[in-house]
């Protein structure tokens, strides 16, 4: 059954548990090149749906060049180790084995990438994982508040509040519905129904979960219920193969240490990458070189701003992404469209602004892309008082930006969303939740979402941001979709 036509239609008129079966027993009966990646977003299908093609800008090359690392041989390890960008990594003996569930669906994956995916596939536009260097002197300095004890001399000062999930549930509650909503999903998604039903053949096997149901989701999310089911099964390996890498890079980079931004480029980045693939106009920003403006600084308790530290305040923000529309010089629309705001509207509200960007910050990104999510990384849990004061004044100055946006009524004026901000040390993510009052900002939390240690608390950290990349094509648009309607666009 070489020809790709009638394997197609051979493999659609089965369920995906016999496809994966069959599939795993046709590919293991030969050798095969090294497993397809998930870095190859042209053969993504999941990109294809979700996703209007593009041509690719000068950006868009550049992003696709600090991929590179994906496209080099991999170690017999399987991890996706950095010894071909480090000279010192500790050498590793080559694993000689006989063919595990593991490495056959490496090869499926492979297989179907190369049999039965079309060749036709567009591209997907490309995220960016790296913001450009705008400067050829780079001085970092630090700021005035360093450490959570800190942000209590902000003018609107900012408490940190340790609370139990129940409470914080409560808390979310009251905010409103949607916030309760989101806390939700998110407490559940921890606990159970975060491991792809399809692969439970394998993943029982490599997590050893002896047959226990509740990690498994119950039915298939609906980005994937019109995708043909050899099609589908390609996007899960995929996924697994990319967490797998994730998983062996950090467990090399626990043994021997690595630089903050080796952890960004090679697991946090492709971490926020791989939550937000699925999710239609919603992308992952590096904002390592974004610093906010003056103006939005925020005051000290003597009424005295700070100076603006040139290093940077945090590493990654989910960020809206606008869509170019025919009107605009861009392609055709598609029903992926309905959801995603057209850059001409976002263009049309700056130009009503005093300050023309969205956000806090004249970073280009920054200023057409509504930014919900704020996530910031250590590599030193010692240091998680003196990040978590970096992400309260990054969302302080947020808060301040935002309460500046026209309202044709200040009686009636939307309050401000619930804002998620995740702190990373090293490969351990904690989630809380900042809250705006009339007097301070709350910081409540926090959660913790799961490690990138082992795969099995990888897809539970996916399941989690997965959510919240969902939020911000839901809730958080239908907010910034409120605030252009407020001023006429």
């Amino acid at each position: 059954m070489s020809n790709p036509t009638v394997a197609y239609q051979f493999l659609t008129t089965m369920d995906s548990r016999t496809v994966l079966a069959w599939l795993c027993d046709v590919c293991s009966s030969s050798p095969l090149p090294p497993p397809y990646s998930l870095s190859h977003n042209h053969h993504d299908p999941t990109s294809i749906m979700s996703r209007s093609p593009k041509k690719k800008t000068t950006r868009d090359l550049v992003s696709d060049s600090s991929r590179l690392d994906d496209d080099k041989p991999q170690n017999d390890n399987g991890g996706g180790s950095d010894q071909y960008n480090d000279p010192f990594t500790t050498p590793r003996a080559p694993v000689t084995s006989v063919l595990t569930t593991r490495s056959r669906s490496d090869v499926l994956s492979h297989s179907l990438a190369q049999i039965t995916a079309p060749t036709s596939f567009p591209c997907s536009p490309a995220r960016s994982s790296k913001t450009s260097v705008t400067s050829s002197s780079y001085i970092r300095s630090t700021s005035p508040v360093k450490q959570a004890r800190d942000l209590a001399k902000l003018d609107k000062p900012i408490h940190l509040k340790r609370m139990p999930i129940a409470e914080l549930g409560s808390r979310m509650r009251q905010h409103g519905p949607a916030s309760g909503d989101l806390f939700k999903k998110i407490n559940t998604i921890r606990r159970k129904g975060y491991l792809p039903i399809e692969l439970r053949d394998i993943l029982d096997t490599e997590l050893e979960l002896e047959d226990d149901d509740t990690p498994y989701a119950k039915r298939l999310p609906p980005p994937y219920e019109f995708l043909p089911v050899f099609l589908h099964l390609q996007s899960l390996l995929s996924e697994l193969d990319t967490l797998r890498k994730i998983v062996d890079t950090t467990q090399e980079y626990n043994e021997l240490a690595r630089a903050e931004a080796s952890w960004n480029e090679q697991i946090h980045g492709r971490m926020l990458e791989l939550a937000v693939l699925h999710e239609p106009g919603v992308g992952v920003e590096n904002i390592t070189r974004a610093n906010i403006a003056k103006e939005y600084l925020p005051p000290l308790s003597d009424h005295q701003k700070f100076s603006p530290p040139t290093s940077k305040l945090i590493d990654y923000a989910m960020v809206l992404q606008p869509l170019v529309t025919p009107s605009d010089g861009g392609g055709k629309e598609d029903d992926n469209d309905n959801k995603r705001l057209p850059l001409s509207r976002i263009v049309k509200f700056l130009n009503a602004l005093a300050y023309p960007s969205f956000n806090q910050s004249s970073y280009s990104p920054l200023r057409y892309m509504p930014s919900g999510v704020f996530i910031e990384t250590e590599i030193n849990s010692q240091k998680s008082s003196g990040a978590l004061a970096q992400l309260s004044v990054w969302l302080s100055s947020w808060y301040s930006r935002v309460s500046e946006f026209p309202c044709s009524n200040e009686s009636e004026r939307h309050a401000s969303p619930v804002l998620p901000i995740i702190e990373v040390a090293s490969s351990t993510w904690q989630l809380r939740f900042a809250f705006e009052t009339d007097s301070h900002y709350e910081v409540c939390g926090p959660i913790n979402i799961a490690s990138t240690d082992n795969l099995n608390d990888a897809y539970r950290l996916l399941g989690v941001l997965r959510i919240l990349a969902n939020w911000m094509a839901t809730d958080f648009y239908d907010w910034v979709d409120h605030c252009l309607e407020e001023v006429g666009v």
